[in-house]
């Protein structure tokens, strides 16, 4: 089994190799055994670890998914390129703003698991930028990032209760707050930031 810092190892590279407007990566891990019996004694015993990195890539409104079990350089840019290949070849989804304005809550519950330990959400930012409420499990991303503009559960219980509050009490100021850190989110702004560190940086030169 791969361990936390090789996950996070391989989890870069293909955020590295992704060249897209939003990139999400997902490792799936588990291990599976058996064993055969004959003459009452045991003639096979197997363990075999199965591994699995699922990319996610956006163009616009087009995304592609690919997934690969073969976790070599080699592999992870395979697929890759196949997920931007689905991308480019997806069609647009122009309803996606008039799906998301039908929303009450915007809801992310995602397991949580080493799959999901270094995704980084794409969608709370879109969901965000819709001005709505938002809950979501624990993700470590979530947390360290987008709290308290999204309210986070960390068990079942916590993530109805979550809900039915948003539900019944839409947080104005959170859901204000959220529309702010989604604009400055955005390629202008990102763009004018590069901008301002390399013109401050030619000036100290």
């Amino acid at each position: 089994m791969y361990s936390r810092d090789e996950i996070k190892a391989l989890t870069d590279k293909v955020l590295n190799m992704a060249k897209a407007d939003a990139v999400e990566v997902s490792f799936d891990g588990g291990e599976r055994s058996a064993t055969r019996w004959a003459n009452s004694s045991i003639t096979v015993n197997l363990v075999q670890y199965d591994q699995q990195i699922t990319v996610n890539v956006r163009h616009g409104q087009k995304q592609g998914t690919a997934t690969t079990r073969e976790l070599d350089d080699e592999g992870l840019k395979t697929a890759v390129d196949e997920a931007n290949d689905a991308a480019q070849k997806a069609r647009d989804n122009p309803n996606l703003p008039a799906l998301v304005k039908g929303f009450d809550v915007c809801l992310m519950p995602f397991a949580m698991n080493a799959a999901t330990r270094y995704i980084n959400p794409t969608k709370t930012l879109e969901y965000m930028a819709a001005g709505k409420p938002i809950v979501s499990s624990a993700v470590p991303d979530v947390v360290h990032n987008f709290t308290p503009i999204v309210a986070v559960a960390h068990s079942h219980d916590e993530f109805v209760d979550a809900v039915a509050s948003a539900l019944q009490r839409p947080d104005p100021v959170r859901i204000e707050e959220g529309i702010a850190r989604a604009e400055s989110a955005g390629w202008e702004a990102i763009v004018a930031s590069m901008r301002n560190h390399i013109v401050h940086t030619l000036a100290r030169s």
